[in-house]
């Protein structure tokens, strides 16, 4: 905020899901970023000969934590940025067992390791809501992960906007103006309105730190936390960590390996969804399908020896979806994992699945579409490979939905999914 005050440029970059990107809306800049970056220029003007503000929306749609804690560094462009948006509540979703699981433990990796970027930027995290995330059903004051997200807030003592606190009350008495056809495109995504309520609270939240730098400036004392040491992790054994190869877009379309022999049916397809985000990846419509792509599963920062974890991130969704075999052919050994692509959750969201294998900067492993056939479609895809250290807890992953379970990983070990 000292920085805007004084007329020097500040960088800033958003992360988040859909809702960030500005889904379903005919006009991107009515997304709330956009309204945030514009304020921000109309309010704190650069001064002449200094350059300008720069704005960086590298939000991904249908994407979690997971991903960004693994690809941050492509998500990033420019390190000396000064302040970081993050909205993660509508994608990483209820999740079991509270807290430790790896969409938790995602999280904070990602605030760990933008509070420690060169410039020490402010994180804010926002809290998106709606009357029906609750899987289309109706949603109550603590349907959202708010309570556990906001925990990182608290701990980190980032400032943190919620739509749902100034919101519900006026929605449960159905006030107008903040009635869900007032406010949202479809069940998850706002409207202009509910772009426009977002932005007016993150406006509101800098104006009051402008007006508090103002009233009361920095101390030395206040230079000196925000380049302190940062505490240990709130979850357990949580450190950030380095990480290896993030196969996604194009890198990953490049590590498909040529020829009859390694890939059978699998396309490189772009699911754009309607509202303009792309969604590259290798698909398959039919069982008997398979492909081969070579990994660098290699951490240079890990221990000779030392294996690594391959996350294998897949789309999940409620229809029309089949399985898959994952296995280690050539140059590396790992467990073979089945996954199943289905899940009765009415959403369709990349997920991750882990696996333990052994170092190699030339692992080549295979995708195989298998049965069982179903009726409405086989269709699986493979969207992004990240590579993690194997000595990391990642967690366990389940969503949960009233008494409704479906799990993804237990104990850092993929598994079918199941429902509990």
């Amino acid at each position: 905020m000292d920085k805007l005050l004084s007329g020097q440029p500040i960088s800033a970059i958003m992360l988040g899901g859909s809702v960030e990107i500005g889904a379903e809306l005919r006009a991107k800049d009515d997304a709330y970023f956009a309204h945030v970056s514009r304020w921000i220029n109309e309010t704190f003007p650069v001064k002449p000969g200094a350059g300008s503000h720069t704005f960086h929306n590298a939000a991904r749609s249908a994407t979690g934590s997971p991903f960004f804690a693994s690809c941050l560094h492509d998500h990033v462009p420019d390190q000396n940025v000064d302040l970081v948006f993050l909205q993660f509540d509508v994608n990483d979703g209820q999740k079991a067992p509270y807290m430790n699981n790896g969409h938790r433990r995602s999280l904070e990796v990602i605030i760990r390791k933008m509070l420690q970027l060169p410039h020490r930027p402010a994180v804010v995290y926002l809290h998106w809501w709606s009357p029906t995330l609750n899987q289309g059903r109706r949603s109550f004051w603590n349907s959202t992960v708010q309570p556990e997200t906001g925990l990182f807030a608290h701990y980190y003592g980032l400032p943190s906007v919620s739509l749902r606190d100034v919101w519900f009350h006026k929605w449960a008495v159905n006030q107008p103006g903040f009635r869900q056809r007032d406010i949202m495109c479809s069940v998850n995504h706002p409207n202009v309105l509910g772009h426009q309520y977002m932005a007016d609270l993150v406006i509101a939240l800098l104006q009051n730190y402008a007006a508090a730098t103002t009233l009361f400036p920095p101390t030395e004392g206040d230079a000196a936390a925000v380049v302190a040491e940062l505490p240990e992790p709130m979850l357990p054994s949580n450190w950030e960590s380095a990480t290896g190869a993030c196969l996604h877009d194009e890198s990953l379309h490049a590590a498909a390996l040529p020829g009859m022999e390694s890939t059978k049916g699998f396309a490189w397809v772009d699911d754009k969804t309607s509202y303009g985000a792309h969604r590259w990846g290798w698909a398959s419509e039919h069982v008997g399908d398979f492909l081969e792509l070579q990994v660098d599963t290699s951490i240079p920062e890990s221990p000779a020896g030392a294996d690594s974890w391959l996350s294998v991130a897949v789309l999940m969704s409620y229809q029309h979806m089949g399985a898959a075999q994952f296995e280690c052919v050539r140059n590396c050994k790992c467990n073979t994992l089945q996954i199943d692509a289905l899940w009765k959750l009415r959403m369709s969201i990349k997920e991750h699945w882990h696996v333990k294998v052994t170092a190699s900067p030339e692992c080549v492993v295979r995708l195989s579409n298998v049965a069982p056939e179903r009726a409405d479609g086989n269709r699986f895809k493979l969207e992004a490979f990240t590579v993690r250290p194997g000595d990391l807890y990642l967690g366990e992953g389940m969503y949960h939905f009233g008494s409704e379970r479906y799990a993804l990983v237990e104990n850092g070990q993929s598994t079918s999914q199941a429902r509990y």
